[in-house]
């Protein structure tokens, strides 16, 4: 596949054909807690517990996190996409109309998340413009009723 804007357009428009579940991803930092919306989530291993995030390799979160050593992982509930559309955008204030928790390593987990993952930090590989961080679970928990908030096709769902 080529990889102008044709070619770019093209294959954004066939991996939008897999959905995935929404989360925020978020750290501790000296400046306070940072985190942003992440699609590219999944589990990686039960034994050891591994998951992994993609995370922009110019995003300030990715810094935090490789810093902090410790991310969590809060996944979002359908009835939260406000919450998506706040840590999507860049700007210094996401969390002062969130409530969260700190979880284990004191990241900071959204309350009412349907689901969150503590992790520490496994090992960072490069991958193009982002950055695959491993993540070893420290804490994991079904912490809400309710439906996923996916993207499928584009939009959220």
């Amino acid at each position: 596949m080529s990889t102008n804007d044709t070619g770019n357009r093209q294959l954004r428009r066939v991996l939008g054909e897999f959905a995935t579940g929404v989360t925020v991803v978020a750290a501790d930092s000296p400046r306070g807690p940072v985190g942003m919306t992440v699609n590219s989530f999944t589990s990686v291993s039960l034994e050891p517990p591994l998951v992994l995030v993609c995370l922009a390799t110019a995003a300030s979160t990715t810094r935090a996190v490789t810093d902090a050593g410790s991310f969590a992982v809060s996944i979002l509930r359908r009835d939260q996409r406000g919450i998506c559309d706040t840590f999507a955008a860049r700007r210094p204030d996401k969390f002062s109309a969130v409530g969260t928790v700190e979880a284990a390593t004191g990241a900071p987990v959204i309350d009412d998340a349907l689901a969150y993952i503590d992790c520490r930090v496994h090992d960072v590989l490069p991958a193009g413009d982002h950055v695959v961080v491993i993540g070893e679970v420290a804490e994991a928990a079904a912490a809400c009723d309710g439906e996923p908030l996916t993207f499928f096709r584009g939009t959220l769902q």
